[in-house]
């Protein structure tokens, strides 16, 4: 609504509401108040001066603060984050890198608070060490000694088995990092690994840009697709773009425009001549398989991501901006 409401300034309200709302939600146990706040908060504040959305994404940052383990040098995920399984101080994943990057630094910038922004660079980096495998896949998550920050294992706990590659493990952490490099320019590291993980994805996602739900399923091709995993990458390989030298950007551009055109061509409703859902849905979703849960919907992250991409790729937005 925030992105909207730069075209359709009705919206504005909408999107205030929904920010506001969030307070409740400044401290709750959980790493993912990142993504919350990020899209939440920050971008109100970034495309609209909200004073009331600074303030909030300003708190947040300080309560993320307030449970980062510095034994482990990351936010931990938490008791009350929105999964089945594998909550607690001592996990953490990559799915909200770039996000709890982005808070933090903004509240560094608007607050002069130094910590802040070394807390964010010390999350991320944490998670290259743990999750990013040297080839440029990536496994979604750790487990970590709270008091000593030992590592415990690393594994994927949504994908196909603990060693596999799921797709949005892919997705979140290349966006993660491209975020990253957006808010943390000064550590080089941020952008080399937002490429290697963008140039395991190119290598090995399906000709059309639209991944499977897992790289390691052996099922392939007779399993799901995930048309999330795609809009958020389409979002990230435009970031990454706009940060890369001239001789390699054309590449991830052209990987992210054939990945859009995928989507609405294939996965955005109308899809056929009697079609009864909405114009604009984009389908294909496929959030949790391995419990069966929402293998096939509609959902609100791969909307705002296809929606971001749909505003760089128009000249609306650019793409470094959030």
């Amino acid at each position: 609504m925030w992105l909207a409401a730069r075209e359709h300034p009705e919206l504005k309200a909408a999107a205030q509401k929904w920010a506001y709302a969030l307070r409740q939600r400044v401290r709750s146990k959980t790493h993912y108040r990142g993504m919350l706040f990020y899209q939440g908060t920050v971008l109100g504040a970034l495309l609209f001066d909200d004073k009331p959305s600074r303030d909030l994404a300003i708190d947040v940052a300080h309560a993320l603060a307030d449970d980062f383990n510095e034994a482990a040098g990351v936010i931990g995920l938490g008791e009350e984050g929105e999964e089945t399984s594998n909550l607690g101080p001592g996990e953490t994943t990559v799915d909200a890198i770039g996000m709890i990057a982005a808070v933090l630094t903004y509240a560094a910038r608007e607050t002069g608070n130094a910590r802040l922004r070394d807390l964010a660079r010390r999350h991320a980096l944490r998670h290259i060490e743990w999750c990013v495998r040297a080839d440029g896949s990536v496994c979604q998550s750790a487990s970590f000694d709270v008091a000593t920050g030992a590592l415990r294992r690393r594994y994927t706990h949504k994908g196909y088995s603990e060693h596999s590659t799921w797709g949005r493990a892919q997705a979140w952490s290349m966006l993660g990092y491209a975020l990253s490099a957006i808010w943390l320019p000064e550590e080089r590291l941020f952008l080399d690994t937002a490429q290697r993980i963008a140039d395991w994805w190119i290598a090995n996602v399906p000709e059309d840009g639209v991944s499977y739900w897992d790289f390691g399923d052996p099922r392939i091709p007779d399993t799901h697709r995930d048309t999330s995993a795609p809009a958020m990458v389409s979002a990230a390989l435009l970031k990454i773009a706009a940060l890369t030298d001239e001789a390699r950007r054309a590449r991830y551009r052209a990987a992210a425009e054939q990945t859009v055109n995928t989507l609405i061509r294939d996965w955005l409703t109308p899809l056929a001549p009697a079609e009864t859902r909405p114009e604009g849905m984009l389908v294909g979703a496929c959030y949790h398989p391995t419990i069966g849960h929402a293998v096939n919907c509609e959902a609100v992250w791969p909307d705002y991501y296809l929606f971001e991409a749909l505003e760089v790729l128009t000249g609306r937005l650019e793409p470094s901006r959030l």
